[in-house]
């Protein structure tokens, strides 16, 4: 004969049930996604920082500018300024599709999603 399910769930088992087969996944999931999370804030935090120093530059512009007492200064300056920001955005680019292969290369433990404890190892 068979055993009545536990609970009136059409899959036979309650939350609780459910929560222990599926700790294991619950576990890898949490573990995945806190280190994903973390490599995307870091991009993040990365780009966010670069905003402010090139912000910075740009918010300095009018006080060079205002210093200068030829048309070949200004000039300069803005070549300066542009040619930095440039490479300024250049070696932010390099940083940051590092740090985007750092996240696809470790990528999520996928394959152990859906094993159990003994398979995993």
């Amino acid at each position: 004969m068979a055993q009545k399910p536990s609970s009136d769930s059409p899959l036979g088992l309650g939350l609780d049930e459910m929560m222990k087969v599926n700790a294991h996944n619950m576990e890898a999931l949490a573990k995945s996604y806190g280190s994903f999370f973390e490599r995307v804030g870091k991009i993040n935090g990365e780009t966010l920082n670069f905003c402010v120093e090139r912000w910075k530059e740009e918010f300095e512009m009018p006080t060079k500018i205002a210093q200068c007492h030829a048309p070949e200064e200004i000039a300069e300056a803005y070549t300066n300024f542009y040619s930095k920001m440039f490479s300024d955005y250049n070696e932010q680019a390099r940083r940051v599709m590092d740090l985007v292969g750092e996240v696809s290369k470790e990528g999520f433990p996928s394959s152990q999603i859906g094993q159990s404890k003994e398979n995993a190892k």
